[in-house]
């Protein structure tokens, strides 16, 4: 399933960058508690690095919640069970900053009906 997200996300990079965008982001779509400014908070992480990868973390640390690439296509998308450490060893590969970002909005995805309940908790 992973590798059709992958192919699906490649895909999107490629024409952001065909239509001229020099930076992208990749957000999940479980992501309730996400804003604007968390999204810009975490472009922010680049700071003026030419090329780079913002890596948002879920709250286990181990899956990538969100992407900051500049340029688009700097990595590739390498979604999946411990992406964190892919996407930021792909960076580093590639000699762009690789940079670790927690926000505990990006951090909160729902893939389970306890993180539901979690999500009711600080969101009700």
């Amino acid at each position: 399933a992973t590798d059709g997200l992958n192919d699906a996300v490649a895909t999107g990079l490629a024409e952001a960058e065909r239509r001229g965008a020099r930076t992208a982001i990749v957000v999940a779509g479980d992501l309730p508690l996400v804003s604007a400014a968390d999204l810009t908070a975490a472009a922010g992480a680049l700071g003026g690095a030419e090329r780079g990868a913002v890596v948002c973390v879920d709250r286990g640390g181990a899956g990538t919640n969100a992407l900051v690439l500049r340029p688009p296509r700097v990595i590739g998308p390498a979604f999946g069970s411990g992406s964190a450490e892919r996407h930021l060893a792909e960076a580093r590969s590639a000699g762009a900053e690789a940079v670790r970002w927690a926000s505990p909005a990006i951090a909160f995805d729902v893939d389970t009906p306890a993180d539901l309940e979690d999500l009711r908790a600080v969101a009700p």
